[in-house]
């Protein structure tokens, strides 16, 4: 019997499985399909199992790990307030209930967001993530931090590889409206400066100013790696675990408060977490965009932390 191909990769994990759809072996996949190795079992990571092929037999199966990238809309400075349900994944990431650090739900179990927010802060047992509303003191319910796993390779003097997973102690409940996964990039997602990417947080709405109580949310531009890297913005220090976003001419950005939250672009009626909100130089300066942890870089770093927890778990 020939084995099915995969246009998508899903975690398998009975809380993140979402639905399947069957598909021609005709259709298209920007980088081909995935098929699992002759004698593959359920306790190696599944990213270990695959391998690539520019072709596929008889039928597909895209699937889908989860139903994200849904919202009832189509540190931020120059932004505005934002709405319940306009971007469902948000969380605050709070130690004894004083914001910190924001970050994104993408399962019910984990939250994405920066590894510079846990340092020195990496006792669990202090942080909590909040969700469900843009209005701060009105955030509910409060979920406990079972697990904060950074990257291995974090460097907090050139901020690379600033990415770090939350898991929770209990699984969060999604609603049809205001609590909701964001998706993950698939392989082959295709970003560019003319996408529709938004950034929020609850951060200073200015250097050194006031910090909202209401979510806010700001349009930014993404900027090519050659621009970023020019002398006169960010002078290389753009790696391959990160971009840059904002306005060049300045006055849209993230700012003190913002890190770990959420660059999300929208493609197909659906929003894709991108960019996690690391660090700058100042807020809304003039060439000097934010810089955003690559998110499709970790795409594979991601998957297999978050299944080797749930093989500890079984």
């Amino acid at each position: 019997k020939r084995s099915h191909c995969f246009l998508s990769l899903c975690v398998s994990h009975r809380n993140f499985y979402g639905g399947s759809t069957e598909v021609s072996f005709r259709t298209s996949a920007p980088e081909g399909y995935l098929k699992l190795i002759s004698g593959s079992t359920y306790k190696s990571p599944i990213q270990s199992q695959l391998k690539r092929s520019s072709q596929c037999s008889v039928k597909a199966v895209k699937l889908q790990c989860i139903e994200c990238g849904k919202s009832l809309s189509g540190r931020i400075v120059g932004g505005t307030e934002a709405v319940n349900g306009a971007w469902p994944w948000q969380v605050s990431l709070q130690i004894y209930s004083q914001h910190v650090c924001g970050g994104a739900i993408i399962s019910p179990s984990w939250i994405l967001s920066a590894a510079h927010c846990f340092k020195p802060f990496s006792d669990p047992k202090i942080w909590a993530a909040t969700y469900g509303d843009v209005y701060l003191p009105d955030l509910q319910p409060r979920r406990s931090v079972k697990r904060i796993i950074c990257h291995q390779d974090f460097d907090t003097k050139t901020n690379a590889y600033d990415i770090a997973l939350v898991k929770l102690n209990r699984p969060i409940i999604f609603t049809q409206r205001t609590v909701r996964p964001v998706c993950l990039p698939n392989a082959g997602l295709q970003v560019n400066s003319s996408s529709e990417a938004w950034i929020t947080g609850w951060g200073q709405l200015y250097p050194s100013g006031p910090s909202p109580d209401i979510l806010h949310q700001a349009q930014v531009t993404i900027y090519s790696k050659d621009i970023c890297n020019n002398r006169y913005v960010l002078h290389g220090k753009v790696t391959k675990t990160m971009f840059c976003a904002g306005k060049l001419q300045g006055g849209v950005d993230s700012c003190q408060g913002d890190s770990g939250g959420p660059l999300v672009v929208k493609t197909g009626n659906v929003w894709w977490l991108i960019g996690i909100t690391s660090w700058g130089y100042g807020c809304g300066l003039r060439t000097k965009p934010g810089m955003y942890t690559n998110v499709s870089f970790f795409r594979e770093w991601i998957h297999k932390q978050m299944q080797d927890e749930s093989q500890t778990e079984l």
